[in-house]
């Protein structure tokens, strides 16, 4: 019911008459006919009714009261006893204290005392001063509604008042005033559930794979637990659990959620303690920091002969060792060939701690035996006899190597080596074999200087006999086994030779991230600062992030091309590749038996792009008489063409344009070519033909620009008829795309109308002021001006929008995505309320790679006709290509600054700018302009309501830092007023890729990017998750941002913009990376909680992801509570500045050369 207007016959005296009664006016009393038509009056009724709805609460109170409290026992005098506090009808005491409107006296004091043993001054000793200071405030409210509900005449009076609120608002439809206060309902409740005895502890195993202790793992374990709602009682739901586990963590691990089990109805809720271990491994087991491989790596057959060694080992999922160096037994193999030794190897820096190590057994085998001695004399007898006649023709040598060892490379060599091995002591055979070999012509000095073997005199061939080898025999048997150093000798070899040794990698060089897919790294390592005395080198292949497949995949393409190369690419592994002791010819079946023909086509482009055409021109004839196929004739007869119109011979360019479209009918290019020429030689009619054909084939720039120009030429064509063509065209089945777009580009030449060139500059240059302006209004009215001039001149060109937007669609369908964009900027720019010509526009951007542009194209379709389907499948399409950020791909900057010093490198921080305040704007402008020049600057979103103020206040700090990274707000994409009045955004998204845009013309990043060595900033794009508010329920009614706009349901916004960080988290990062988003990534992190505002705070998913990219500080912001905290080994800041009064902080330090600030400083 409400309260209608004052009839015209009663004053505003009369009205206080019906108040008032007789103490009313000047004491004179009112005749009958004045009380009779005061009583019938609107207002007198409404009070009537309020009394009598006063009366009704009232007995209704105190009889639900006194049924609760025995000791209640009401008096009339209690309305007009003294107050014991001077209330505020408009704060409710019954919601500061906790406790029900009808509750008894005894339960005012239980509250009263249970809050005060938490809020009294004497118990918030040793907190901070803020926090003492807010609870000051809190006890105050208590004690005060203590006073009021505790003396029950206070409580009635007020109780009256309150219930004389309501009765007025039932009656007159006006609400009572109320007041903010302290509601202390749900700490009530949580003191009471701290009170209960504490809920058992469930222990949950759980397994993880030992790559997960390797990398360290954070893991979402969903489990059913009991919940106690307090509106709903005791419910079941899925909990997450977020688990991380570090690096090299010792086993088990417990990880404690304390009393976040299931919920007891007489008891705090359960604690659920994971203790977390590492699954048995196929390959390897854990021993301490340390992962040891059960098994012995094999080395092949004869391993143990030779001097280098390589090898395979596998360990972890998505890691491989590759060996190669010294083999530490070669020396000494010879006096015990049976044995097989074995080799100790500890990888540093590959255990589970970069202290731990990989560690592994090598087994060295002997040779098999593939010649006996007799064998090894009779085939080196065999193989001379065979040279006698030719020693240079290899390949007889070769089959008689064939017969003993396998085929492959080096065959002969590696007969001949196997040989002279098992005849260790006939030198003479031995230099004859040595001398067949050697290259033919060559003398032994040549020999043996060109391999660094020492120097000898000049000698002939003939000298360097078996006497001359058996001579330096019997000299060395003289002194080395029956000479004076024969026992000595003897026994160092015996001291020497060793069944087994070991020998520890250590990591060296700088780790290589290869951009392969999936990605890969290459880490280095040698025993080159050890005393080892033989060096060993080793290379191990990572892909953390690769499947069982993928990682298989890899193994199989890169792994057989680093075992052949990488340790011959490595410096400081190369010199210790012995030289070669040999030469060989090379086989006549490898020698080149003719001559590659001359590449008369690669001679004529260069020619023709250096602008000399006539040489162009003789190259591609000489290039027509090499050749026979007709693909091949056809283009050089087209580029021959091309020469020849370069040089004026348009009739020798019509004649080679006319040989290469009979060549090839289907080819748009010599079709072009005849165009051009028959338009120099003034032959339009052929000319338009010609251009048509070309145009209908292949609808590119070129041959549209050149059909235009054959048609404006030819003046014979009439737009009407061949827009009509175009269109029939276009609607055949199937379509006949090509002269669709020819006949609407035959029509655009002889089109009456004109496109409105200078309102449409006129327009962009308003748009650019606007974006630039000081003076927001009358920039504001002049952007307006020069859209409604463009608007009046394109009311003339309707027929030319449509001749534009049909060439467009028809050269969507062709797939020709650049022209169709142009031509559907100008059909968007004449018809800007059209719904079709914007969504047209979409389509063409879209199809070019231009997902961000497209967007907004769809969305103004759709706000100027929400149900066009096209326009939504296409703003679905984007929303949906949009955090794949492909159109981003070129514009990366992640390495930019990986070369930069890390000692000099600084990080500050800062959120909630409020740059339209004029403080903070002063704030920002008075920040040193030298000082921070080699820093970079984290804003953390909300920094202007508009886009305009936001692009000022980041150029400011721009100026000021090397680098700016910036996430945007809540306030950051909302849209103003004056954004709605200028229609500059359909959206909030459509602002937020307005925003990225501008962003990155600016130099300020919103991706990520190194900023120096091994120190990595990432952005992560966020929006609020109402189930972030533990305390309540979310409410899907309830809506935060008002002026955000989204085509999303706001309530799951939140998935589609950390899906916008899904691109990022995959990149490789090597060191230190720091995170920050504009929400809140922890519950436990301080904000205010008063009602509901906690649903509108934060997002634990945020968390998720820094986790995973293993953040080692996280900047965050909206809060506008500053803070400095340390969960999970991650360093969370809050450096607000909020709105600026008598405060001026100074910039935050995040980050330096010693790492993440550890405290607020």
């Amino acid at each position: 019911m409400a309260l209608a207007a004052f009839d015209d016959n009663f004053s505003f005296s009369q009205e206080s008459v019906a108040r008032l009664g007789d103490r009313a006016g000047s004491g004179q009393k009112l005749t009958e006919e004045q009380q009779r038509q005061l009583k019938q009056s609107k207002a007198f009724q409404a009070q009537l009714q309020v009394d009598q709805l006063l009366e009704e609460y009232c007995a209704e109170r105190d009889k639900k009261r006194a049924a609760l409290d025995q000791s209640f026992t009401p008096e009339e005098a209690d309305f007009s006893a003294s107050k014991a506090f001077d209330y505020d009808r408009a704060v409710n005491y019954y919601e500061v204290l906790g406790i029900e409107e009808y509750a008894p006296l005894d339960e005012v004091n239980r509250s009263y005392k249970r809050l005060s043993l938490v809020y009294h001054p004497d118990k918030t000793k040793g907190m901070s001063v803020q926090l003492q200071q807010d609870y000051e405030i809190i006890f105050i409210s208590v004690k005060n509604a203590h006073l009021v509900l505790g003396d029950q005449a206070t409580r009635r009076q007020y109780d009256k008042d309150r219930d004389q609120d309501r009765a007025k608002e039932l009656v007159s439809g006006v609400k009572a005033q109320k007041s903010e206060h302290v509601d202390l309902t749900e700490v009530l409740k949580r003191i009471s559930e701290m009170q209960r005895p504490p809920g058992k502890t469930v222990e949950v195993p759980l397994e993880l794979e030992l790559e997960q202790f390797f990398y360290g793992a954070h893991k979402v374990i969903h489990r059913t637990r009991r919940f106690k709602d307090f509106y709903a009682g005791l419910v079941t739901q899925e909990h997450p659990y977020r688990l991380h586990v570090v690096r090299g963590a010792s086993e088990p691990v417990e990880i404690i959620f304390k009393e976040q089990g299931d919920h007891n109805p007489d008891a705090r809720p359960d604690t659920v303690s994971f203790r977390v271990t590492s699954k048995a491994h196929a390959l390897l087991e854990r021993r301490g920091a340390d992962l040891q491989r059960r098994e012995e790596v094999q080395l092949p057959s004869g391993s143990m002969t030779q001097a280098l060694f390589e090898c395979q080992v596998s360990g972890l999922q998505g890691r491989q060792l590759l060996l190669w160096g010294h083999n530490p037994f070669y020396p000494s193999w010879r006096n015990h060939p049976a044995m097989e030794p074995r080799l100790e190897v500890a990888v540093l820096s590959e255990g589970l701690s970069d202290h731990g190590s990989f560690r592994f057994s090598l087994r060295f085998r002997p040779a098999t035996e593939v010649f006996s001695k007799e064998e090894a004399r009779q085939f080196l007898k065999d193989l001379l006899n065979e040279a006698k006649g030719s020693p240079s023709d290899l390949e007889r040598l070769e089959r008689v190597a064939a017969a003993k060892v396998p085929e492959g490379a080096h065959r002969l060599r590696r007969a001949v080596s196997a040989a002279i091995s098992a005849v260790p002591n006939e030198w003479g055979l031995i230099a004859k074999a040595v001398r067949l070999l050697r290259p033919q012509g060559a003398s032994p000095e040549e020999f043996i200087s060109r391999h660094s073997l020492g120097s000898l005199k000049s000698t002939t061939a003939e000298e360097w006999d078996e006497a001359a080898c058996e001579r330096q025999s019997s000299q060395g048997e003289a002194h080395g086994r029956g000479g004076l150093c024969k026992a000595k000798l003897s026994a160092r070899a015996a001291k020497r030779w060793r069944s087994g040794c070991s020998l520890q990698l250590r990591p060296f060089g700088e780790e290589i991230q290869l951009f392969t897919e999936p990605k890969c790294s290459l880490k280095f390592f040698s025993n080159l600062e050890n005393s080892e005395g033989f060096p060993v080198f080793g290379v191990c292949l990572a892909s953390p992030g690769a499947t069982a497949s993928a990682w298989q995949q890899l193994l199989s393409q890169l792994g057989p091309l680093l075992q052949q190369s990488i340790f011959r690419l490595m410096p400081s592994a190369r010199i210790h590749v012995p030289r070669c002791l040999g030469d060989f010819a090379a086989p006549l079946s490898e020698r080149t038996t003719s001559l590659e023909p001359v590449p008369w086509k690669r001679l004529g482009t260069e020619a023709f792009r250096q602008g000399d055409f006539w040489l162009a021109a003789h190259y591609y004839s000489r290039w027509m008489e090499d050749i026979a196929d007709d693909s091949e004739k056809a283009v050089a007869f087209s580029n021959r063409a091309a020469c020849l119109a370069k040089v004026g011979d348009f009739d020798g360019a019509s004649a080679d344009a006319q040989a290469a479209k009979e060549l090839a009918q289907s080819w748009a290019r010599p079709w072009a070519r005849l165009g051009f020429a028959a338009l120099q030689r003034q032959a339009l009619a052929e000319s338009l033909e010609a251009y048509r054909r070309a145009v209908a084939l292949e609808p590119c720039l070129a041959n549209l620009e050149g059909l235009l120009q054959a048609a404006r030429a030819a003046e014979m064509a009439d737009d009407e008829e061949e827009k009509r063509k175009g269109d029939a065209a276009f609607s055949m089945k199937p379509a006949q795309l090509g002269t669709a777009v020819a006949c609407y580009t035959v029509a655009l030449a002889h089109a009456a109308a004109k496109l409105p060139v200078k309102e449409v500059e006129a327009l962009a240059t308003s748009e650019r002021r606007l974006l630039e302006a000081e003076n927001r209004i009358s920039a504001e009215e002049s952007f307006r001006q020069a859209a409604q001039d463009l608007q009046k001149a394109s009311q003339s060109t309707a027929a030319l929008a449509a001749l534009y937007g049909n060439r467009s669609a028809a050269l969507c369908h062709m797939k020709f995505w650049s022209e169709a964009v142009q031509d559907a900027r100008i059909a968007a720019k004449l018809q800007q309320s059209s719904a079709k010509a914007r969504c047209r526009l979409g389509v063409a951007l879209l199809g070019a790679g231009k997902v961000e542009e497209a967007y907004a194209e769809f969305a103004w379709a759709l706000a100027m006709d929400s149900h066009y389907s096209v326009a939504r499948q296409g703003l679905e399409a984007c929303l949906t290509a949009i955090p794949k950020w492909r159109s981003r791909a070129q514009k990366s900057q992640l390495l930019r600054d990986r070369g930069r010093p890390r000692a000099f490198t600084k990080v500050w921080v800062v959120s909630d700018l409020y740059y339209d305040h004029k403080a903070n704007a002063e704030w920002c402008q008075a920040i040193d302009d030298a000082e921070f020049q080699d820093d970079v600057l984290i804003v953390a979103g909300n920094v202007a309501e508009t886009m305009h103020t936001t692009l000022r206040a980041l150029k400011v700090l721009k100026a000021k830092y090397r680098r700016v990274f910036f996430v945007p707000g809540n306030r950051d994409l909302a849209l103003n007023a004056s954004e709605v009045r200028t229609a500059r955004f359909p959206d909030s998204v459509a602002k937020l890729l307005a925003l990225i845009q501008a962003c990155d013309d600016m130099g300020v990043e919103m991706f990520p990017a190194a900023i120096s060595q091994d120190v990595y900033v990432v952005p992560l794009f966020s929006w609020y998750n109402a189930e972030f508010d533990k305390r309540s329920r979310p409410d899907p009614n309830m809506i935060f941002d008002p002026q955000c706009v989204w085509p999303l349901d706001q309530h799951q916004l939140w998935k589609w913009m950390l899906k916008l960080n899904e691109a990022h988290l995959r990149l490789p990062y090597r060191g230190s990376v720091l995170t920050f988003s504009h929400f809140l990534p922890l519950t436990t992190l301080p904000f205010d909680g008063t009602g509901k505002q906690a649903q509108a705070m934060g997002c634990e998913e945020i968390e998720d992801q820094l986790r995973q990219l293993r953040s080692v500080g996280h900047a965050y912001g909206h809060s506008t509570m500053r803070a400095h905290q340390v969960a999970g080994g991650t360093v969370f800041v809050n450096h607000a500045l909020g709105v600026l009064e008598d405060e001026v902080p100074s910039p935050h330090l995040f980050f330096d050369a010693n790492g993440v600030v550890k405290s607020g400083r």
